[in-house]
């Protein structure tokens, strides 16, 4: 089955792994390996098929090809004058470069001894040859990992990283943010919410501290369906709370980043249950403190420090600032995070939000 995978990979690509990994011997066309320096024969169809039977052996180091479909492997490379080999009709004689490292694994797979490609960073594919569209399309070649990874999703003119935690529900971070980053970091311009900001590269996940940038969630709500997760979390996680957004979708720059929603209900929580205080929000534009498009007279980003889809202001800032006293109590100041509905009196030691699907 790899085997017809992998001469479907090289008919498609239009060979360019002969191309790019072998060295055709045109002195050495009327000659075939002698038996001895022979480990594998076999009988193909074509050279595209001799090539990958070549691929998949370790040891393969050269191949014959003969218009019988006799297809030769050697762990050598006949010399310069052709003489270990014997004369016998016309055919294709190949050695590997070898100044490269060769493998059928695309963008820096890993040919693996089960014959599979293990991919990194984002690729998938039998042969790493793509990118994700989102993390749950990932998961499969990356369970169980929480890291940085890249993603296509299909209206994005580039490819872009992003957080993703295959277990659980496999999700794609928007935000992140803990207690003890940046405490200044999510009081930015239009542009910056726009674009992201902070390090999405960051591998202390306790350090997390970033917005993935409206232009890209606008790629990924308008490419798939997803629903939204917001998770207030309590010193260190000892405690935690979800709430669930489905069908969300945020519309481009030109309808100012407009956020929408159905159904909204509590999710997965570990001692910590919450209301909706999303409603306020729903069908809201996205506001900063230098684009004011709230419905409200005064300007609410700039009011409340951080951008979001504020509506007349809201009944939530989850890019507020966060333990503003040091502690989880509210000090009731403008700028600070806020859950009104069944949080009114608390702050939020760290706060995420990421789409699922």
């Amino acid at each position: 089955m790899f085997i017809q995978r992998l001469l479907l990979f090289l008919v498609t690509s239009k060979a360019f792994i002969i191309e790019e990994y072998f060295m055709r011997r045109n002195d050495c066309e009327d000659v075939v390996l002698n038996s001895n320096l022979v480990f594998v024969e076999k009988t193909v169809q074509s050279l595209i098929g001799c090539v990958a039977v070549c691929l998949v052996q370790p040891d393969c180091e050269s191949l014959n090809f003969l218009p019988s479909g006799s297809c030769m492997l050697s762990n050598t490379t006949l010399d310069e004058a052709c003489r270990n080999g014997q004369f016998y009709e016309h055919g294709i004689y190949m050695h590997r470069h070898p100044d490269k490292n060769i493998t059928i694994c695309l963008n820096d797979g890993i040919l693996q001894s089960t014959n599979t490609c293990l991919c990194h960073g984002g690729y998938i594919g039998d042969y790493c040859e793509r990118i994700m569209e989102d993390c749950t399309e990932g998961e499969p070649y990356y369970q169980g990992q929480f890291g940085t990874f890249l993603i296509h999703p299909r209206l994005s003119p580039n490819p872009f990283k992003v957080v993703c935690r295959m277990a659980f529900d496999k999700r794609t971070y928007i935000q992140i943010r803990h207690y003890g980053g940046n405490e200044t970091l999510f009081t930015q311009n239009w542009n910056a919410y726009k674009n992201g900001f902070g390090d999405v590269s960051e591998t202390n996940r306790l350090e997390r501290n970033f917005w993935l940038g409206n232009e890209k969630i606008y790629y990924l709500t308008n490419s798939k369906e997803y629903s939204l997760i917001i998770q207030l979390v309590e010193d260190r996680y000892i405690s935690f709370g979800q709430y669930r957004l489905d069908d969300f979708l945020v519309k481009n720059e030109a309808n100012l980043y407009a956020m929408s929603y159905e159904n909204a209900y509590p999710y997965r929580t570990q001692q910590m249950v919450f209301g909706d205080s999303m409603a306020s929000s729903k069908g809201a534009k996205f506001s900063t403190f230098d684009k004011d498009n709230d419905m409200s007279e005064g300007n609410c980003a700039e009011l409340h420090g951080a951008g979001w889809w504020f509506s007349d202001c809201a009944r939530c800032n989850p890019n507020g600032r966060l333990w503003p006293g040091g502690t989880n109590k509210r000090l009731n100041v403008s700028d600070e995070f806020f859950w009104e509905d069944d949080l009114s009196g608390s702050s939020a030691w760290g706060t995420s939000l990421w789409l699922v699907r």
